[in-house]
């Protein structure tokens, strides 16, 4: 019995001591200039395919603990250098060394897109067009679409301020797949006044797909792919928070999203509330009636990233109530001479929602 109990507990501990030993695979580097050897402290290392990174410390220092063995693709990067994408071996114990060139031109982020597995742009075969969040903020746009069709080779179908279906190289409806984080979004291919339902907030780029390589989703991505990615997981020991805020006078137009993240040992959550408000149309002499909108948009995001890989849970809520434009029959236009409705003379009445029967709630 003695013996039974002493195999067992020998067992064990090896098991733990083989388990421990694995979960301490590591790696560690350094970042700095090319050009003077200075050291870049907070540039961002990224892992793609294992959705784990860390930032680099004041002397260029960074670690990534608890990684599983392989080979794997790594980018590191920093405002005003160009990027750097390479493969490294997560078993060698060798400290690695990243120099950035500074450049002017910034390069392309990683693709995945396309790809079964993570691959550089400059070595990828598949068209990809890719904004970032910044770019998509800076558009002048009412939802997430519309600032796609900014894009060279996007257009949209648009029934309103917020009904947008996108358009590529004319295929539209359930020829294009949208991917939400890898999820298909298919509400805005087949009604006339359903559009995307995400909140153009919680994106941080967004990949567009076109030509024949789009046909590895299948028969329905005959006109292309857009994948719209959301942030990558907070930094290991970090508690961060932003606040977006949009506005246009014409409507008005006031959009305002908050987000706070954290990550503990591996152990991370992110939560975002958005609330966008749009009045009617405004021109310089009249506004068009019931053309404003409203959206209340929650997401959040929990997750583990161990040596073992990663699991993620992504809940979100999509609520807008969207005003429908109808013109009196025989009336080319259903415009009311901004004059009027300010003096209450005309059967109309603004209103800063600008949401009156008929609408719809999505």
């Amino acid at each position: 019995m003695q013996n039974i109990f002493l195999k067992s507990a020998v067992l064990v501990l090896a098991l733990f001591s083989f388990f421990y030993a694995d979960a301490q695979q590591s790696i560690s580097g350094n970042i700095s200039d090319n050009n003077n050897g200075s050291t870049l402290p907070g540039a961002g290392v990224y892992i793609p395919d294992l959705k784990m990174g860390a930032s680099s410390d004041i002397d260029g220092n960074f670690k990534i603990n608890n990684l599983p063995k392989g080979k794997f693709l790594i980018q590191i990067s920093y405002i005003g250098y160009k990027p750097i994408s390479q493969f490294i071996e997560t078993t060698s114990e060798e400290k690695l060394k990243f120099r950035l060139e500074p450049t002017s031109v910034e390069a392309r982020e990683i693709v995945i897109t396309g790809s079964p597995v993570a691959t550089d742009n400059d070595h990828n075969s598949v068209h990809v067009t890719l904004m970032d969040r910044k770019e998509l903020l800076a558009l002048p746009a009412g939802n997430i679409i519309d600032a796609i069709a900014h894009t060279p080779g996007v257009s949209q179908v648009t029934t309103g301020s917020a009904v947008s279906k996108p358009v590529i190289r004319g295929l539209g409806g359930n020829r294009i797949i949208t991917l939400h984080d890898g999820v298909r979004q298919e509400g805005q291919q087949w009604g006339e006044e359903h559009g995307i339902e995400i909140d153009k907030f919680a994106a941080e780029k967004v990949e567009v797909l076109r030509g024949p390589s789009s046909l590895i989703y299948g028969s329905d991505a005959l006109g292309g792919v857009i994948n719209i990615i959301e942030p990558i997981p907070a930094e290991p020991g970090s508690l961060a928070g932003s606040f977006d805020s949009q506005f246009a006078d014409n409507g008005p137009y006031l959009g305002n999203s908050l987000m706070l993240e954290g990550n503990h040992k591996g152990l991370h959550a992110r939560v975002r509330a958005s609330y966008v408000h749009a009045g009617d149309i405004e021109t310089a002499n009249s506004f068009l009636e019931n053309t404003g909108y409203r959206e209340k948009n929650f997401n959040s995001n929990i997750g583990l990233n161990k040596k073992w890989g990663y699991t993620h849970l992504n809940i979100s809520s999509y609520d807008a109530h969207i005003g429908f434009y109808e013109p009196e029959v025989g009336q080319q236009l259903h415009r009311i001479p901004l004059t009027l409705a300010h003096s209450g003379t005309s059967d109309v009445e603004p209103e800063l929602d600008g949401i009156k029967l008929p609408f719809q709630k999505v």
